[in-house]
């Protein structure tokens, strides 16, 4: 992470996601769309933020799970993200669409 330069904002999201799941540690299986979705509402609600950082937040969690099926931890039917699962844009006035 440090080499793509998303270090400091995973430093900066893992709090987030650890309030959200009150310290708990789950697995990749359990990252599923009602989860996220849940854990979209969550950040919007309690930490009043923006949807581009909610999106961001969503980044970093789809980054770790990617990572953790090229490196054989989890199978890629578990994966939350893409068509018909979470969807990652950012708002029409942001004039960013897709973040693919």
């Amino acid at each position: 992470m440090r080499k793509q330069g998303k270090y400091n904002r995973v430093n900066t999201d893992i709090p987030y996601i650890n309030d959200f799941l009150n310290n708990a540690d789950i697995s990749f299986q359990e990252i599923t769309v009602p989860l996220l979705e849940r854990y979209r509402t969550y950040v919007k609600s309690k930490r009043k933020v923006s949807d581009c950082t909610i999106v961001n937040h969503l980044i970093i969690i789809r980054i770790l799970h990617n990572k953790a099926i090229a490196a054989g931890l989890v199978d890629y039917k578990h994966y939350p993200f893409g068509k018909e699962k979470i969807n990652m844009k950012f708002s029409e006035s942001s004039g960013l669409r897709s973040t693919k």
